[in-house]
């Protein structure tokens, strides 16, 4: 299946998401595809679900500044 604008195909190729649905701890594709490979957080940081779906320090988190 080919995707059209801001979304992704699932890992099997049947089905499109968004691409922000694209790490968002949830479940998104009946295969799972949508959150494998991941990035893992530390305790001491905070997982950005768009942008460049990294992890920042958790004091960042929802201090005003966009670091996302």
């Amino acid at each position: 299946t080919a995707c059209l604008g801001d979304a992704e195909s699932c890992g099997g190729g049947d089905t499109c998401i968004m691409s922000a649905w694209k790490c968002d701890d949830g479940r998104d594709c009946t295969d799972k595809s949508d959150e494998a490979g991941c990035p893992t957080c530390n305790d001491d940081q905070f997982f950005c679900p768009t942008g460049e779906r990294t992890c920042i320090n958790i004091d960042w988190q929802c201090d005003g500044t966009a670091d996302c």
